[in-house]
């Protein structure tokens, strides 16, 4: 159930602005953007040990942001 709710999230991320995900302005640097991502996942890799489903949702919509942000880059 807690694998659907997380797929779930992830479809909802598709809709989400990319950088404000990512914490970020849309005038953000690729490097910025990189740095951003990495920020994120130390933060949800630090509390990992809970596995908490909201840092994995979170883990989620970082991913799918930087991987939206990088593809309209490259």
């Amino acid at each position: 159930m807690l694998r659907l709710s997380v797929f779930a999230l992830m479809g909802h991320a598709m809709n989400e602005d990319p950088f404000r995900v990512l914490g970020l302005s849309p005038e953000a640097s690729q490097a910025e953007i990189r740095a951003a991502y990495r920020r994120i996942l130390e933060q949800v890799a630090a509390s990992s040990a809970r596995r908490d489903p909201a840092d994995l949702a979170r883990l989620d919509r970082a991913r799918a942001a930087y991987r939206s942000l990088l593809s309209t880059i490259a």
